[in-house]
């Protein structure tokens, strides 16, 4: 997992702020990821995922809707703790994909590319 997180991180400079919160209710909008987004997104997460546990981050749910009131105050777009999830589990696997066929002789090699 911390190799994926290194792997994808480029560049660890988005602000902290006091954020409203955000409602557990959401309907599941789908989102278009852009590149910029997805890195502060993976800042985010390395950011909070250490805290998980604690006091303040007590699960990975509340540390989702931390980074998703984040990222809806820094975008200015509308991003759910659903997009948040699924985010990560897409880049996950997309990692996961990457790694195994490289891993296999005869195939080509990919580069793995956060979008």
């Amino acid at each position: 997992m911390q190799e994926l997180i290194e792997f994808m991180i480029l560049s660890e400079d988005q602000p902290s702020t006091s954020l409203p919160h955000v409602y557990e209710n959401q309907e599941v909008d789908s989102y278009k990821w852009n590149h910029a987004n997805t890195l502060a997104f993976l800042d985010l997460y390395k950011t909070y995922r250490k805290q998980v546990g604690s006091l303040k981050i007590k699960n990975l749910k509340r540390m989702y809707e931390i980074i998703a009131e984040e990222l809806q105050v820094t975008t200015k777009q509308k991003i759910t703790v659903a997009n948040c999830e699924n985010r990560w589990k897409h880049l996950e696997r997309s990692y996961k994909k990457y790694v195994d066929n490289n891993k296999k002789t005869g195939r080509g090699r990919r580069d793995f590319e956060v979008c």
